[in-house]
């Protein structure tokens, strides 16, 4: 929607079968994903044609997040393409890209004509591993609409019950098991009232349920499951922090950019893009990853030190919007590299 604001007709190819309408823009489904139209390779190969077809038309093709597969391979020989990988598609992990992957990768990167690299810890992998020319790689982060997490919407926060806030998938690369660990370590040290509210869902939800239960938990940590993004800040800002405990590399760390935005500290990884997502004592704290002790120390002195919370608190947003993490700034940054593809 913030390009169509700036005058593009944009069409966004959708892979089909969830319904998405935005003002301004046309939504072209790839595939038709209608139980009765079948999966079968017939199917995917009209819809690697028709997408292909669609991109040709196209003045500038930006792709967000490189597409798994032998789709990827639709990518090549497009005279203008932009791609933004989201972080997973190329960052290493082990085990993650077969080798035939990791070339059709490696091939659609150099052919674009600019490369928007999530974070600057992105951009460095990204001339390294693929490896890329550092010219045509561009700094073009997600980020935070400022309106929309703005601290003064809301009352002030309680003091009490502190509460201790994860916005992320539940799966084991996002670290709540760890958090769940570190939180039995805080139990034992805190003893005022206090609450954990883990919002978002994934294939370890049952698991963690079950962790909860065994380590006693029960009356203090809850699954909250995933809410609808405009609810999100209200969520977010009845946590005094905000914590982002993974154990594997992110390009970036949104929910802690989002969080600063409205004023509340928040407790990072030290690992890959997330040192990026805040100042070290100034408006977070970055932790070893996978260490459940350590992440439990922080936590219980951000517990026991209001004052210290309001001083990274009040530090935060303005991190968010002096550092350009400003949804805005981050959009002209695209928009601009966008046009001088155009210009090329």
């Amino acid at each position: 929607m913030g390009f169509a604001a700036r005058g593009w007709n944009v069409r966004l190819l959708n892979w089909g079968g969830v319904p998405l309408a935005y003002e301004g823009i046309e939504i072209i489904p790839v595939l038709d994903a209608r139980p009765d139209r079948g999966t079968g390779p017939f199917t995917a190969l009209a819809g690697y044609r028709h997408l292909r077809k669609l991109m040709t038309v196209c003045d500038v093709v930006h792709v967000h997040s490189l597409p798994a597969g032998r789709w990827v391979t639709c990518l090549t020989k497009l005279p203008r393409l932009m791609i933004t990988p989201w972080g997973s598609d190329v960052l290493p992990r082990q085990g993650r890209l077969s080798t035939a992957q990791q070339r059709w990768t490696t091939h659609a990167l150099k052919q674009a004509s600019a490369i928007g690299a999530p974070s600057k810890y992105a951009a460095l992998i990204l001339a390294r591993d693929y490896p890329l020319s550092t010219q045509k790689i561009h700094w073009t982060p997600v980020g935070v609409d400022l309106a929309m997490f703005d601290p003064t919407q809301f009352a002030a926060r309680p003091e009490s019950p502190f509460v201790v806030g994860f916005f992320k998938h539940l799966r084991p690369i996002y670290g709540p098991q760890v958090l769940l660990e570190a939180l039995s370590h805080f139990r034992h040290q805190w003893t005022d009232p206090w609450e954990a509210r883990l919002y978002g869902d994934g294939p370890q939800r049952d698991e963690l349920q079950s962790r909860i239960d065994e380590l006693v938990l029960s009356d203090h940590v809850r699954l909250m499951g995933r809410i609808p993004h405009e609810l999100l800040p209200a969520a977010m800002h009845a946590c005094h922090v905000v914590v982002s405990p993974s154990i594997v590399e992110e390009s970036l760390g949104l929910a802690s950019l989002e969080a600063q935005a409205l004023g509340i500290p928040v407790i990072n990884s030290n690992l890959g893009g997330m040192p990026e997502t805040c100042r070290d004592w100034e408006t977070g704290i970055l932790v070893p990853p996978g260490e459940p002790a350590a992440l439990a120390s922080q936590l219980l002195r951000l517990a026991r030190d209001p004052a210290l919370r309001m001083s990274m608190g009040s530090g935060a947003r303005t991190f968010v919007e002096t550092e350009g993490y400003d949804w805005q700034h981050c959009l002209e940054r695209a928009d601009a590299v966008q046009r001088g593809l155009l210009e090329s």
